[in-house]
């Protein structure tokens, strides 16, 4: 705050560190529907299934993760 105090809360962040435990989960769950599938065809099922971000590119890179057409799409 406007004193140098800490003041706990939640509030909205962006970028890789924020990303990377999400498309993590979305990895896993792809695998455990598709345990054979290379690292490739992952990747192709989570850019195929996003969703376009509503801001564009600058805070939400090539998309949003959709993970019920994720689903859908793997199984």
């Amino acid at each position: 705050n406007a004193d140098g105090e800490t003041v706990p809360g939640y509030g909205w962040k962006a970028g890789t560190s924020m990303a990377a435990p999400q498309v993590a989960g979305a990895v896993a769950l792809v695998r455990s529907l598709r345990p054979d599938a290379s690292a490739e065809e992952v990747e192709n099922l989570i850019r195929e299934t996003a969703r376009d971000a509503p801001e564009g590119e600058t805070f939400h890179g090539a998309g949003h993760l959709d993970l019920r057409r994720l689903v859908k799409r793997a199984r």
